[in-house]
């Protein structure tokens, strides 16, 4: 999946219940390990669900990042690609512009104005 570069967002996986949890989380243009300021993956009630928040990054990207994540709990381990920035944030950015006019958002349900 890929989000906005100030969207937190969360990376799930599954194991067996009660747990212990931590993920790995890989620099895909240089293959380093990037820096957490927590790796540790927490339990959703008891579903064996662990998540873990893309806030834990030591150092935010500004610029569009591929990451390869890896959680395990020493024995199973569980992977897969996130995506920050990118199109999202470019797609952002052009929607409050239309037509040279900017666009006043949208807020409690009420119209948008178009403000010169």
């Amino acid at each position: 999946m890929r989000y906005k570069l100030s969207e937190n967002t969360y990376i799930l996986g599954r194991f067996p219940s009660g747990s212990t949890v931590t993920i790995t989380l890989y620099d895909l243009s240089d293959n380093s390990i990037v820096s957490l300021s927590s790796n540790a993956c927490q339990e959703v009630g008891t579903t064996g669900i662990f998540k873990w928040t893309t806030a834990n990054i030591a150092s935010q990207p500004t610029t569009k990042k591929e990451y390869l994540w890896v959680m395990s709990d020493g024995i199973v381990s569980s992977s897969g690609k996130i995506v920050l920035g990118g199109y999202p944030d470019n797609i952002d950015a052009k929607i409050s512009e239309v037509g040279g006019k900017k666009i006043k958002y949208i807020v409690d349900g009420e119209l948008p104005i178009y403000e010169d």
